[in-house]
């Protein structure tokens, strides 16, 4: 999630804590065209490093694909443009600068909050409220953001926080196969309207989402992956 500086400094107040090879080009893109699509892919992503070297984050087989419902920005505008108009069978391969996928790292989204905002009536959790520990927060609006503990002081009664998607700054690639793309069902569009307005199951996925339950095969509209 890309929190912008004003939104920071609004929620450090107000924070609650919750127990192709194709180069990205956005007006190529057809949006009525590939609109409730029903799409699932084999990938694998990758992370650019600055010499050019790739390193593998993630990989989802064609037994277990992502699946995702386009045109309702549930992934990574880039990665949907370039896998949307693919036929099943297709091969596909993208490069996306980290302006475009998960933003610059951005050292305003470190955060220094009251541990108190942690406790629940008054204890510690020490197990989860831990550093490298990934915690939901809650914003005065309501909104749910992910973050990663970088810090625990106990004795200064502070917690930092760090607001940066994982992958913040780093370029990355996806390269695979669509494994199916058709029409989406209605049943599968109301799915995912149901998830999208926090009804029915979580999405599940990688790196940049925090699984319940499990939803994955039906009716969610979308699972899996880092997107």
């Amino acid at each position: 999630m890309k929190i912008f500086a004003q939104t920071v400094w609004f929620m450090q107040r107000m924070i609650t804590f919750a127990p192709n090879q194709t180069y990205y080009q956005p007006s190529n893109y057809k949006i009525m065209e590939t609109m409730d699509r029903y799409i699932t892919v084999a990938y694998k992503m990758y992370a650019i490093n600055a010499d050019g070297t790739r390193e593998m984050l993630e990989e989802a087989t064609a037994e277990h694909p992502f699946q995702f419902i386009s045109g309702y920005g549930t992934v990574l505008d880039a990665f949907e443009q370039s896998v949307a108009a693919k036929a099943k069978g297709e091969t596909f391969a993208v490069e996306i600068p980290c302006a475009e996928a998960y933003g610059e790292f951005d050292h305003n989204h470190i955060l220094d909050l009251s541990i108190d905002i942690f406790k629940a009536d008054g204890h510690l959790d020490r197990e989860r409220i831990a550093p490298n520990k990934a915690v939901q927060l809650n914003t005065a609006d309501g909104r749910v953001v992910n973050a990663l503990i970088e810090a625990v002081d106990e004795a200064g009664g502070i917690v930092t926080v760090n607001l940066n998607h994982p992958l913040a700054g780093r370029n990355i690639a996806f390269e695979g196969m669509i494994t199916e793309n058709r029409p989406a069902t209605a049943d599968e569009v109301q799915g995912l309207m149901n998830l999208m307005n926090h009804h029915g199951c979580d999405c599940c996925g990688g790196c940049h989402s925090d699984c319940g339950s499990g939803c994955a095969d039906e009716g969610c509209g979308c699972s899996g992956g880092c997107h």
